[in-house]
């Protein structure tokens, strides 16, 4: 297979991931009392609902990147509010970038970001909570959490940092302090 062919279809996966890794037939279902349950990390807006949409709420959760999802243009609080329900896991980092560009068309966008080679000379694209000029709302969306009562894991990430014990620290402080969670 030549590299154009490549190209396209992993640009026609992409637009259509449902179809792609949902062809017809019944999910396979846990067996009866199984704690099984499909967790899916996406942040593209479109095939994102497209995903939502044609999958069973109770085998397939949704994991929110709040960096990711903003660098992609979508707004993590808006999004969460909307489908609090799908989701069961948040990835909690901030971000002072959004992908303009539409980066994450190009072939291999995903590498050529996390290693700062994409072309915008952004080095670091994911940071500390409470990052000054972050455009993450943090606070905002912990209090949606707790207005939702919600009860999935959420991981507080340190993607690309120089420094992790330093960022370790740094978002420990902002949890207990900003965001009121005691130890």
């Amino acid at each position: 297979m030549g590299h154009r062919e490549a190209a396209r279809r992993r640009d026609q996966h992409h637009r259509h991931p449902v179809e792609h890794h949902w062809r017809p037939g019944p999910p396979s279902r846990p067996a009866p009392g199984a704690a099984l349950r499909l967790l899916v990390v996406h942040s593209r807006r479109r095939s994102t609902l497209n995903l939502l949409q044609a999958t069973d709420p109770e085998l397939v959760g949704l994991a929110l990147d709040t960096a990711e999802m903003t660098i992609a243009g979508i707004d993590p609080l808006t999004f969460y509010q909307a489908h609090a329900d799908r989701v069961t896991h948040i990835h909690l980092k901030d971000t002072p970038h959004q992908d303009t560009d539409n980066q994450y068309l190009q072939p291999n966008a995903e590498t050529a970001m996390l290693q700062g080679d994409s072309g915008n000379h952004i080095q670091r694209w994911f940071y500390e909570l409470g990052t000054p000029n972050g455009l993450v709302d943090i606070p905002a969306l912990v209090t949606a959490l707790r207005d939702h009562s919600y009860n999935g894991w959420t991981v507080v990430e340190s993607d690309q940092t120089p420094e992790p014990a330093e960022t370790t620290l740094l978002n420990s402080w902002y949890i207990q302090n900003k965001l009121d969670v005691p130890k």
